[in-house]
């Protein structure tokens, strides 16, 4: 499919540096390619996500209403609940670890979890399974920490959306996420499963869950970078201007235009 929408487009507007990497290195195309702004389609409105827009619209949950302790660390997860999204190492993490996971998505029968995965994260105490939910503001202010594992993204909007609301995240060293998130600043970056195999990225995965509930102090610091590091890089209007910018430098005349 990338190779004919390529082979198509007039010019190709890779949305981060690693699909631009990936483009060239799999011979994808050998047309020009730049990485609008730091990436990502659309950027996200920081005045939207913000603790204090979520507070101002009274649509705001305690954690008391989600049988959250003021004492729990939470984890919080934003997603299809499904084997590529990394849900399965989360679920056995999480049987090792004293905290809590917040889980806001819906489980997809197309990529299914292994079973015992699906019933502890769907009968566990530690967990809090929320659906789908069309505005995830609320839950992502209730979390201390956005937990996600996923095999492979283009350049996922839920880290974003999660450093914007304060949450420092934990991220697997993929497309994307490995831009979004600076190793030790704003959150974590463990192993890809695709790079090292399920065990392992579970391993380092319930290790770097574990060291976030060790170091309160450390994750503080890092809530504390969060939001100006996506604003920086990601705000909405930027992301809109650069992207203007582009069109206007465009020859006059056709031209197909592919942002992948």
């Amino acid at each position: 499919m990338e190779t004919v929408s390529c082979y198509c487009a007039t010019k190709v507007i890779p949305e981060g540096q690693g699909v631009l990497q990936t483009l060239q290195s799999d011979h994808i195309t050998r047309k020009p390619l730049r990485v609008l702004h730091h990436g990502n389609i659309n950027g996200i409105d920081i005045r939207y996500y913000s603790r204090q827009r979520v507070q101002q619209e009274g649509c705001s949950i305690s954690g008391e209403a989600l049988g959250l302790l003021e004492s729990d660390f939470v984890f919080v997860f934003v997603g299809r609940i499904v084997k590529d999204k990394g849900m399965n190492e989360l679920a056995n993490a999480m049987q090792e670890l004293n905290c809590k996971l917040l889980l806001v998505g819906s489980f997809d029968d197309d990529d299914p979890l292994n079973e015992n995965c699906r019933v502890f994260l769907q009968t566990s105490p530690k967990v809090k399974c929320v659906g789908w939910q069309e505005d995830v503001r609320p839950y992502l202010a209730v979390a201390d920490a956005l937990v996600f594992p996923s095999y492979r993204e283009g350049f996922p909007n839920v880290p974003i959306q999660a450093g914007a609301m304060d949450l420092p995240c934990i991220v697997t060293d993929i497309n994307g996420c490995n831009e979004i998130i600076k190793d030790g600043i704003n959150g974590k970056i463990i192993n890809a499963p695709m790079n090292v195999g399920s065990v392992v990225m579970q391993n380092e995965l319930t290790n770097t869950m574990q060291w976030f509930l060790d170091n309160p102090a450390e994750v503080k610091q890092m809530s504390s970078k969060a939001r100006e590091m996506v604003a920086s890089r990601f705000e909405q209007r930027d992301v809109w201007e650069a992207t203007l910018q582009m069109y206007k430098n465009l020859p006059v005349g056709g031209i197909n235009l592919v942002h992948t």
